[in-house]
């Protein structure tokens, strides 16, 4: 295999992670070229699965094809359809969208008739539904009207962040390091940790399902279209990494252990927005801010959970 064949199977690999144990081929199955693309590893090619001219919900089959073709390596997403399947629906596409509506509360779009593959392949309506904080899909059997499965189709992203954690004296053992002014000096360069930002909502931005920065006054708010947040200490963005962090990590604990509606919603974090000395969480507001008097307080994940505890204590009992 020549290198670029396998930077080609890698890429592939890295794409379709999770595959090998994909359903077999289905025969009976059509396919529709979608799209086409090229890189410098050679063309893609994605085709949707149909069946009798209808989709076939998440049924795909993609081609990369290095160079003029000399290799081409095919992943094989079709899904199974065992039996005949009806083509023709009983229930209306507007009755469909109504049923979607009351199911998800959202704003119901198109009803696309389809095909739920597997071994007893349906004929369903599937409808996207719309709201503030999601996008979901309904699939309603198109003969009986019955809900066959509800959905989210927003993912989460994952980015890259460097943090301290907790803190530089915890993490070091070493009570005579001070803050000196946001300088990045030596003795504190082996208390940085490169962290996985989980759960951000792919914005580019330091935003998503437990944690929300922004709004801020006194610094630029950290961006990265590739959700790499990778700061020192003498860039205001670094507390900014380290309050998101500090609060997602803290919320996905907390429902770790099964509690999964305390301060179950974006915290809105205003790191280094107070000059003074101090750190808090405002109830009317639903903020927490963090100060920069002495050292900045978002450098230390304690002085954040300590906020943050307010916060939850505010979202079970309010007032």
């Amino acid at each position: 295999m020549t290198r670029r064949s396998l930077a080609l199977a890698v890429l592939v690999a890295l794409l379709t992670a999770g595959l090998a144990n994909a359903p077999a081929r289905a025969d009976t199955s059509g396919l529709e070229l979608i799209q086409t693309r090229q890189s410098l590893l050679g063309t893609h090619l994605w085709y949707a699965q149909t069946y009798r001219g209808l989709p076939v919900i998440d049924g795909y089959l993609a081609k990369h094809v290095e160079g003029e073709g000399e290799d081409t390596i095919t992943v094989d997403g079709r899904r199974p359809i065992v039996g005949k399947v009806a083509t023709r629906a009983e229930v209306a596409a507007g009755a469909a969208m109504a049923i979607a509506r009351s199911r998800t509360g959202g704003v119901a779009g198109q009803a696309i008739l389809s095909v739920l593959a597997g071994n007893a392949a349906r004929l369903v309506w599937s409808v996207i539904s719309e709201s503030d904080a999601d996008e979901v899909r309904t699939l309603v059997d198109a003969l009986t009207g019955r809900v066959l499965r509800v959905e989210s189709l927003i993912e989460d992203v994952d980015g890259t962040g460097q943090v301290f954690h907790p803190n530089p004296v915890v993490a070091l053992k070493d009570q005579s390091l001070t803050d000196r002014h946001d300088v990045n000096y030596g003795k504190l360069r082996p208390a940085y940790r490169e962290v996985v930002l989980t759960h951000l909502d792919g914005s580019g931005f330091l935003r998503g399902d437990f944690a929300f920065v922004g709004e801020l006054r006194h610094s630029p708010e950290a961006f990265s279209a590739g959700n790499a947040f990778v700061y020192t200490r003498t860039d205001d963005r670094f507390e900014q990494v380290m309050a998101y962090f500090d609060v997602t990590e803290a919320q996905s604990y907390i429902q770790s252990l099964g509690f999964t509606d305390v301060n179950n919603e974006p915290q809105d974090l205003l790191p280094n927005e107070y000059k003074g000395d101090n750190s808090f969480y405002r109830p009317n507001q639903d903020t927490i801010t963090l100060g920069v008097g002495g050292v900045d307080d978002a450098e230390d994940a304690d002085v954040t959970w300590h906020e943050y505890g307010h916060a939850i204590h505010d979202d079970q009992v309010p007032g």
